[in-house]
Order: structure tokens, then C-alpha cells, then sequence
């Protein structure tokens, strides 16, 4: 199969991607390997796919997107030496799939002030969406200098979970600038602006017209909320002390409080199992079934804090371990944070796997167990 120098696009994760322009041709052997390699490296069998990854370059050295694979199945591995060296052989050919491979390698080395550069690449990868229109034209980048006489637009990007992180440098950001406008995704707009009383937030949705951006006033800078840690987490130290900086309504945390007491005695404790999407979905998430023996502890009262529809599980686990798990009413943080986020501030402690309920619970102050 010839390859030309534009962004190729196999298939990758039984789906069609652009993975980045391949120097030369690649024989329909290597190209069949590789795609195998592809399906190891989906069901987690990271040591078969490094070695299929391996005989793919051996036979067509010039597929670049097999060496970002590779990598990316080696830092699965923790074998991070390796997999930089084969993020490098794929970085000489500009792979926009390599870059991200290396941010990632990068921060989890905690090599933060490498890692966040590295980030930089997301807008050129598939799995982010491009910039909003308008915003580059609006002003230039913020390159995180004291600005005291400027005026600064950050926008949410991704998911919630990643704002709620990159909501951690919205303070340190603010105090650098004369102005602040922060546009948050619509359900964060109430918490992000009860939680940063100096800044003027509004939604994202702005951006759907971008010539209502004027309504913002004059905006001398700009940038990706992704973009902060760049300049305010370039080495562990920068990560501390941590201290909570979301702020939830204290009238309905006061009102989940007596809420959750009328359930009985003893630890109120949140509960969440699933995180991810498509194919990342089963590595970030741990089915009820396998919390029997948690939920076995007594003296707690466990709350459910699983966003989407879950009925059917909730009411499964409790057939399997006998234990209820209270179901919290007319709430949706799919669609509205306040009332979740109160529910969190009011327990006494959170377990839950990788996905957005942490992040809150974190930011929150409370007590968060992940697993």
C-alpha cells in the first residue's frame, strides 16, 4: 500500500485515523501487522503489540506511525527509556500522534516543564477538537508574564474533568492580569464563577457565534485553559501546597448534609465506578460487582455519585451484596454541577475510578480515594 507524505489514515481501533505522513511505501505486510499490533494494544496486551509494533518497523522502517504506537504501548508498560527513543524516531517525521505520545511519556515522568510543551501539539492530534473560531484572530497567546494592564480570555477546552484540573491555575492566572474573562463550558458557569468572584465568566457557547465575542469587551490575550500549566505546574513543587478552589453552594451542601444524616449513623461515603469513553471506557472502570467486599464494611452509609443512567446496576448490587446504596434524587451532572457538587462537599469521603467526579471532589476539598 503506498503511503504519501500527507497525513496518512489507517485504521486504528477499528476506526479510519489520521496518523500522520509516512515517509515512503510500506509494504501490505507491514501495514497488516501493524493493524494487528493496533488490536493487542485495545485489549491491553501491551508486551504482544510492542513485539508485532517491533516486526512492522522492521520490515517498513519508513512507517512512522507504527514507532508512536509503540511508544504508546511501551509507556503502558513503564518502560519509558524505550518508549522515548521510539518517540523520537517518530518525532523526526513530524508525527502529530507522536507529539501527544511524548507529552504524555513526558508528564509522566513528572518531566512537567518538557510534558507541557510537548502539550502544545494537542491541536494537531485527532483526538482534540480544533480551536474555537475566532479566538486566534481575538488576541495573541498569553505567554504567562505579569500583564497588570491587560485584559485576559481563558477558555475550557475537553472534558469536565480536565477543566476542573486546569481550573487549579484560574487563580494564579487572575492575579497576573488586570482583567479576567473566563469561559467555561455551560454546566461549570455557576461553580467556576461562584468559585472566582474576580473573574467575569460566561459559557462556551459564546464561541457557536463568534461574532459575539465583541460582548466580551477588549481582550488584549488569550488562551487555552489546557495551556496554563505550561507556565504554573512546571515541576512537583509547583503542585503544591494544594488547597481546595472550587467553591459549592453552601445553602444545598447544607441541605444535603441533613439529607444524608437521615440516612442513618456513620461515614457518608460516595461512590463511583465508570469513567472513559469507547474503547478507553474498561480501563477506567471497575463494574459494582467488584466492590462486594467495600461495600461489605459496615457502620457506612454509601451514596451513589455515577453519573448516567445506572438503575439497573444499582439494583443488580444490591441483589449480590445485599447492601443498598442510596440513589440520590433529581440529580444530573451530566446536564447541571450545583447540586452534585454540593452532594460531594456534604460526604465525608469519595472512592471512585479516573473520571470527572474525582477531579470535583479534589478541587472541592474533600476527602477522595482513587481508584
Amino acid at each position: 500500500a503506498r503511503l504519501s507524505n500527507a497525513p496518512a489514515r489507517l485504521k486504528v481501533d477499528g476506526e479510519e485515523r489520521r496518523v500522520g505522513p509516512v515517509a515512503a511505501e510500506a509494504s501490505s505486510r507491514a501495514l497488516a501487522v501493524f493493524n494487528r499490533a493496533n488490536e493487542f494494544q485495545r485489549a491491553d496486551r501491551f508486551e504482544d503489540a510492542v513485539s508485532l509494533y517491533r516486526e512492522a518497523i522492521a520490515d517498513s522502517p519508513q512507517l512512522t506511525p507504527a514507532y508512536a504506537f509503540l511508544a504508546n504501548a511501551l509507556t503502558f508498560l513503564c518502560r519509558f527509556d524505550e518508549a522515548e527513543e521510539a518517540c523520537r524516531h517518530a518525532l523526526q517525521k513530524s508525527s502529530g500522534d507522536a507529539r501527544m505520545v511524548f507529552a504524555k511519556l513526558l508528564l509522566a515522568q513528572q518531566r512537567y516543564s518538557e510534558g507541557w510543551v510537548e502539550y502544545e501539539w494537542r491541536w494537531d492530534n485527532d483526538g482534540f477538537h480544533p480551536k474555537p473560531p475566532g479566538v486566534e484572530s481575538l488576541a495573541p497567546v498569553w505567554d504567562g508574564a505579569k500583564a497588570s494592564d491587560k485584559s485576559l480570555l481563558i477558555y475550557a477546552e475537553q472534558g469536565i474533568g480536565d477543566e476542573v484540573m486546569f481550573a487549579s491555575c484560574y487563580g494564579q492566572a487572575i492575579r497576573r492580569v488586570k482583567r479576567c474573562v473566563i469561559l467555561a463550558s455551560p454546566r461549570m458557569v455557576e461553580l467556576t464563577r461562584r468559585s472566582f468572584p474576580l473573574a467575569d465568566v460566561r459559557g462556551t457557547e459564546i464561541f457557536l457565534m463568534p461574532e459575539r465575542l465583541r460582548e466580551l469587551g477588549e481582550i488584549d490575550l488569550q488562551i487555552a485553559a489546557g495551556s496554563l500549566p505550561l507556565h504554573f505546574r512546571t515541576n512537583v513543587e509547583s503542585f503544591f501546597p494544594a488547597s481546595p478552589y472550587l467553591v459549592a453552594n453552601k445553602l444545598l451542601v447544607a441541605k444535603w448534609e441533613d439529607r444524608l444524616r437521615a440516612l442513618g449513623g456513620g461515614l457518608k461515603v460516595g461512590i463511583s465506578w465508570r469513567g472513559g469513553k469507547g474503547e478507553d471506557q474498561k480501563r477506567r472502570s471497575l463494574p459494582l460487582p467488584h466492590w462486594n467486599e467495600i461495600l461489605a464494611i459496615t457502620g457506612i452509609q454509601w451514596v451513589n455519585l455515577q453519573y448516567g443512567d445506572c438503575a439497573r446496576e444499582l439494583q443488580r448490587s444490591l441483589e449480590l451484596s445485599g447492601v443498598p446504596i442510596f440513589d440520590p434524587p433529581n440529580i444530573d451532572p451530566l446536564k447541571e454541577l450545583d447540586e452534585y457538587t454540593a452532594l460531594i462537599r456534604a460526604l465525608d469521603l469519595v472512592i471512585s475510578v479516573d473520571n470527572s467526579t474525582v477531579h470535583l471532589a479534589g478541587a472541592l476539598g474533600v476527602n477522595t480515594w482513587i481508584l
